[in-house]
């Protein structure tokens, strides 16, 4: 391991903003620390309802929403696990087509052969085959 320890990737939502330009704001904790991101606008309205640690509880706003970018609690949610997934897979463990952990090697022994997992690769698209004309 390079110093790090592995942790468990976590995170929670949270609804910022005055109403009508609310946003939804995700954090999330891992192996390089603490991380944060705004999800975008939040289509919601207060329950009237407080948590244990008085966080307002807030459900989907009424009626349609203005456009697709809006998001409402569900969204969100499904948001933050695709962000809390990706930095699973992103940051893997290091292992074999076996599944068995991979050792250092030297610089004079040859790479280990395997499966090679990158940031980039998850984030680009697989080439389109092509067509014979």
């Amino acid at each position: 391991m390079n110093g790090k320890q592995e942790v468990e990737s976590s995170g929670h939502l949270q609804v910022i903003g005055e109403r009508g330009r609310r946003r939804w704001r995700a954090f999330w904790w891992d192996a390089d620390g603490k991380h944060t991101r705004v999800l975008g606008p939040a289509w919601v309205q207060s329950s009237g309802k407080r948590t244990a640690r008085g966080a307002i509880v807030w459900h989907a706003g009424d009626g349609p929403k203005p456009d697709a970018s809006y998001l409402t609690p569900r969204e969100a949610e499904l948001v933050l696990r695709g962000l809390l997934e990706h930095e699973a897979v992103a940051r893997p463990s290091i292992r074999n087509a076996r599944g068995a952990p991979e050792r250092a090697c030297s610089s004079d022994e040859a790479e280990p052969q395997g499966l090679t997992v990158t940031a980039q690769s998850l984030t680009q698209s697989p080439p389109s085959p092509q067509r014979r004309t």
